[in-house]
């Protein structure tokens, strides 16, 4: 394809583009709808998995060790945890800790635990993180029958649970994002299929002159990918603002447990190459299933 072709043909598709009026801005609003859709649930995915990453690189059992224990074999039951497959560190948590810990967790309502400073009721644990998130099971049975522990605390349970709701919501937005795709695949498609439509007597002379299907074909792909591209930028300029209005909010709420949002320049970018291929997809596929039968003269 020469320069001279392809500036031919990109002049005939904006040609086309502008001149289906309203078909063109519902085709394109169509395609903003869907991508729309489409980067919430990117935006979604992406900090889900990262979370999910994260989670299981902090992720942590908590062992309390029996009140009788003397704090100078707190040491050795530590090693015996230490030894145990698939456990990547152990600390141990002075009662100290622990009742700032709490403190900390109960925000403006930490006054209620005025006084209880020196008659501290809490005891030692020790945090344990592992290798493998997989093994959690397997280690707090170990743990559990360690001397000197008196019971484990492992909140796996609810770290799946959570995983699985996220992973339900990922595939309802990801079915809703296919559903809106279709809509705006048939949408274009009868969009062009009108500037064909209205220009079938010329398609039939090119033929007849002896221009390939291609030569007649790319103007309307062009006209098709110029929507979706349009409808790309669209969606990108309206979402991008409503994840930076989010975001910092997200991450105050997050702050202190370790967990972070990939940021707005981040998700720009992501989301930046995937709508405009995206888009431009859709533009082209719809475009390309309303020429068939005008090709055939």
């Amino acid at each position: 394809m020469t320069a001279k072709n392809l500036g031919y043909f990109f002049k005939e598709g904006t040609k086309g583009f502008l001149a289906n009026g309203l078909m063109s801005i519902t085709s394109v609003f169509i395609v903003v709808a869907s991508l729309l859709i489409l980067g919430i649930y990117l935006i979604f995915s992406f900090n889900i998995n990262y979370i999910s990453e994260q989670l299981k690189s902090q992720y942590e059992i908590r062992a309390f060790i029996e009140f009788d224990v003397p704090v100078e074999n707190i040491e050795s039951v530590k090693l015996k945890v230490e030894s145990i497959p698939n456990v990547n560190s152990v600390e141990i948590f002075t009662p100290q800790q622990a009742f700032e810990e709490y403190k900390a967790t109960l925000g403006e309502n930490a006054r209620v635990l005025e006084g209880l400073e020196n008659d501290n009721p809490l005891r030692y644990s020790l945090k344990i993180t592992m290798s493998d998130i997989q093994a959690a099971e397997s280690i707090t049975v170990q743990v559990q029958n360690v001397e000197g522990v008196d019971y484990v605390r492992n909140n796996t349970e609810a770290m799946e649970r959570m995983i699985s709701i996220t992973n339900t919501i990922r595939q309802a937005s990801f079915i809703l994002m296919l559903l809106l795709s279709l809509v705006a695949v048939f949408i274009i498609a009868n969009a062009i299929r009108m500037t064909v439509f209205a220009r079938r007597r010329e398609i039939g002379i090119a033929k007849f002159l002896g221009a390939t299907d291609w030569f007649i074909r790319w103007p309307f792909v062009i006209e098709g990918i110029i929507m979706g591209i349009v409808g790309a930028i669209i969606a990108l300029i309206l979402i991008i603002p409503g994840y930076n209005v989010i975001y910092n909010p997200l991450c105050e709420w997050a702050m202190g447990s370790g967990i972070t949002f990939y940021s707005v320049g981040y998700i720009t970018k992501e989301l930046l190459s995937w709508f405009l291929g995206i888009g431009a997809l859709l533009g082209a596929f719809g475009s390309g299933i309303s020429l068939g039968r005008y090709l055939k003269v």
